[in-house]
Parts: structure tokens; C-alpha cells; sequence
């Protein structure tokens, strides 16, 4: 499936670009319409492949020794563009400390883009979203914060299911599988730790996960 829909994606996209010729307002609207339904398609096909693979056990996290401030930085840089197509920007908070866990620092990433994704999303343009790191016991806490409407209260008790999506215009709107969730929380899980959310103070939501700390003394240099 994912093949032929690369392929479609692509020739609409070489249309949508005028690489084949003008067209007119109507044709255009219908091949931009076209294009972006076939990549939500697509995200949702690879979605199901990625969940399919961790519940299998096929795909296992391979965790080795990462200091937190390095993956953390590295997942601003990566999320910064997509956070300005909505206007908003992205900052780490403060001076955080340089915890050391034991993760697959690929799917950390992974973890990061759908939390700071969904964060961008659901901002109010020139909104601000917040990335934290914090030691809470003896758990590395990373927070990713936003100052959007919330989530509905009766949305809250299966925001981490399979395809969860709250009922609302703005989700509607912005899009997305409903699978994103519920593969950070696979994730983490399998990692060792936990994830969650909070209402955030002033408005917004906070969604956290925490992951076991190591000593510090056994730090790799990444």
C-alpha cells in the first residue's frame, strides 16, 4: 500500500508545483485537496506499521546511555520548522540538568516530535511552547508544554488509546492518525518509565513522561 501511495503523492505533488503546467483555480484546489488527503493516508499507514511492529516485539528499543540535554536539544532543532508553519515558537526552559538515562535515543526522538507536534498544532499562533527536563526522584521528567484550549474532559480518558482524536473543530482542522499518543506511551513504557499529562497553570496542557535515572559517572559522551 505504501508504495503506489508514495507514487501518487509524488506525481500531485509535481502537478501542485506547476512542474507539468498552470491549472486552473478549480483543478488546483481539487489536486491540493487530492495530495493532502493521500499524506494523511500515508501517515496513518506508516503509523499502523510503526504500532504493529512495537506490540510485535519485531522493533524492540535498543537503549544505550544518553545524556538528557543532548537529545533534547537535538529535538528542538529538528521540530523548529514544523513549529513555524503554525506561528509558533519552540524554547527550552531554563538551564536544565544533565540527567543521565538509559534509552534508544531514536525513539526518544521519535517521542519528542509527536509530543512537540501535537503542542505546535494546538497553539494559538504566536503561542510558545515550552520544552523542561527535571529530576523528580529518581526519574528524568521531560515536559513539553502548550498554551492551547486544553483537552475536553471527556477526551481525557482515552487520550492514549488507538486512534484517539478529541471531537472538536480544531481537530478537524489541524488532522493527524489518532496514533501518535498511543505509540509515545508503547514507547515509554517499553523504556521503563511512564507518561501522562496535566492542565497546565494559566492555561494550555502539560504532557510529561518520566524515564529511571542512571549515575552520573556512567555517562556516554553523546
Amino acid at each position: 500500500m505504501r508504495t503506489p501511495l508514495t507514487s501518487i503523492i509524488g506525481s500531485l505533488q509535481l502537478i501542485n508545483t506547476g512542474m507539468l503546467g498552470d491549472l486552473d483555480k478549480e483543478m488546483s484546489e481539487l489536486t491540493t485537496i487530492a495530495e493532502r488527503n493521500g499524506q494523511r493516508l500515508l501517515d496513518l499507514i506508516n503509523d499502523l506499521l510503526d504500532i504493529d511492529k512495537i506490540e510485535s516485539g519485531s522493533s524492540p528499543p535498543i537503549p544505550r546511555r544518553y545524556r538528557s540535554t543532548s537529545w533534547l536539544r537535538e529535538s528542538l532543532v529538528l521540530n523548529r520548522a514544523f513549529a513555524d508553519r503554525f506561528g509558533v515558537r519552540m524554547a527550552l526552559r531554563g538551564d536544565p540538568p544533565a540527567l543521565v538515562v538509559y534509552a534508544d535515543k531514536k525513539r526518544l526522538i521519535q517521542v519528542m516530535t509527536n509530543l512537540m507536534s501535537n503542542a505546535s498544532k494546538f497553539s494559538p499562533e504566536g503561542g510558545l511552547v515550552e520544552v523542561g527536563l527535571e529530576r523528580v526522584d529518581n526519574m528524568a521528567r521531560v515536559s513539553v508544554e502548550d498554551r492551547g484550549s486544553g483537552i475536553p474532559p471527556e477526551f481525557r480518558s482515552r487520550i492514549f488509546g488507538r486512534f484517539a482524536q478529541a471531537d472538536s473543530a480544531a481537530t478537524r482542522q489541524k488532522g493527524g492518525t489518532g496514533l501518535g499518543l498511543a505509540i509515545c506511551k508503547r514507547l515509554i513504557e517499553l523504556m521503563g518509565g511512564r507518561i501522562g499529562f496535566a492542565d497546565r497553570e494559566g492555561g494550555g496542557t502539560t504532557f510529561f513522561f518520566e524515564l529511571p535515572l542512571l549515575n552520573q559517572s556512567a555517562a556516554s559522551s553523546e
